[in-house]
């Protein structure tokens, strides 16, 4: 890659990293020993970029998530020096369905997801692996079933990657009482914090936001029983802020969801602070919508 740039008049050089699972670089006395990889750099007057050739799906314009925030060494001819990777660059995953709900429970809709950023890059990768309807899926124990899938923006790195899902599934049901999820296909699984302690620090590896916004058709048979109430939480530090509102229009559901992680991590100093939310927001994410037939 630096040999192609170069030939196409571009100066790049050589960049000695460190990835986040590697450790960080001793920037007072860099030995080789310290990097696990190379990159290629290219500076101009106000930016830097930095290039990846083993990860095709990372924008030139985007730091590498694994080593966003880490100190890499510059190898020149004339002058070899540190440079600080500061990164800007966000996962960001926007999501709208619409889903018609049957007399017998059965759901049908459509969704879209808007993925980019980092988010595009790791999509990209479950894409090119096949794994896509296995991600849509997998809705931490909600059953839907992917009807068909297509994806659009696929050549075009700086746009977002635009996957279209036709989805069917069975409501979940308790007795007369019958449920309905309003966080289909963020991907966000299961809480990780659930250790009482923590004494490694936290890494997110990059700022996230997650948007829902979606709406449930009711037939005449159906009634909402009741529904999730709005609410908004926020860390002390405002690093995190979730919003949830919902509202009821006759026999149609609308509702947004939206998660924005403003941080790379966390010391394990606030670990406790991490856990509390973590715990309040999976509590919020199990919430469903209640229907009772008529």
């Amino acid at each position: 890659m630096i040999s192609l740039l170069r030939d196409a008049g571009i100066s790049a050089k050589p960049l000695l990293i460190s990835t986040k699972d590697n450790g960080p670089v001793n920037t007072f006395y860099p030995f080789l020993n310290q990097f696990n990889g190379v990159l290629a750099i290219v500076e101009d007057e106000e930016d830097l970029f930095i290039m990846n050739a083993a990860d095709k799906f990372n924008p030139y314009n985007m730091i590498p998530y694994d080593v966003a925030l880490t100190n890499a060494l510059i190898v020149d001819k004339n002058e070899t020096t540190t440079v600080s990777l500061e990164a800007d660059g966000k996962f960001i995953n926007k999501i709208f369905f619409t889903c018609g709900v049957e007399p017998d429970g059965t759901l049908t809709g459509q969704s879209t997801i808007n993925s980019s950023g980092y988010a595009r890059n790791v999509r990209m990768s479950e894409f090119r692996k096949k794994r896509m309807n296995e991600i849509f899926e997998d809705n931490n124990g909600i059953s839907i079933k992917v009807d068909s899938a297509a994806v659009n923006n696929e050549q075009d790195e700086l746009l977002p990657l635009e996957q279209k899902v036709n989805f069917s599934g069975k409501m979940q049901t308790g007795g007369e009482y019958w449920f309905l999820p309003f966080n289909l296909f963020t991907g966000l699984g299961k809480n990780q914090f659930i250790a009482e302690t923590r004494v490694m620090d936290i890494d997110f590896y990059y700022p996230r936001s997650y948007l829902v916004t979606g709406t449930y058709y009711l037939p005449e048979g159906f009634e909402v029983n009741e529904l999730p109430k709005n609410i908004k939480m926020i860390m002390p530090d405002t690093s995190i802020v979730l919003s949830r509102i919902m509202q009821k229009d006759g026999q149609n559901i609308s509702f947004r969801f939206s998660l924005e992680i403003n941080v790379y991590g966390y010391t394990a100093e606030g670990y406790p602070f991490v856990k509390d939310f973590f715990k309040k927001m999976y509590a919020l994410l199990d919430e469903r919508i209640v229907l009772k037939k008529k």
